[in-house]
C-alpha cells in the first residue's frame, strides 16, 4: 500500500459536539489551480466548518491514473464536489446535505 503525502488543515472554529465533515482536495505541487482552490477553501473554512485534507496525487500511482490532469479535485468521501475550480454553490449544498 502506497503512502499518501497529505496535509490536514483544521478550522480554528471547530465544534466539539459535532464532528466536522472532512473534505479531501486532490492536488499536486506547482499547480496554480490547486493553490487557488486551496486558498479559497481555507477562506471558507471558518464560516462553513469543515476539515480539509490536501492529498498530493503524485505520491500514489493509482491517484495519478484516476485524477492526473483533472486536479484539483474536491471530494467529500467518495462524492466529487468539483474539479479545476471551486464551485462554492456545490460545496455549500454538499455540506448542507451531510
Amino acid at each position: 500500500m502506497a503512502l499518501l503525502a497529505s496535509w490536514r488543515f483544521i478550522s480554528f472554529h471547530q465544534t466539539l459536539a459535532l464532528p466536522q465533515p472532512v473534505l479531501t482536495l486532490y492536488t499536486r505541487l506547482y499547480c496554480h489551480l490547486c493553490e487557488a482552490m486551496l486558498g479559497a477553501l481555507r477562506a471558507l473554512q471558518p464560516e462553513l466548518g469543515f476539515e480539509l485534507e490536501a492529498v498530493d496525487i503524485d505520491a500514489d500511482a493509482a491517484l495519478v491514473a484516476r485524477y492526473n490532469e483533472a486536479v484539483p479535485v474536491l471530494c467529500l468521501g467518495e462524492r466529487e464536489i468539483c474539479r479545476h475550480f471551486l464551485d462554492e454553490a456545490a460545496l455549500r449544498a454538499c455540506l448542507a446535505a451531510c
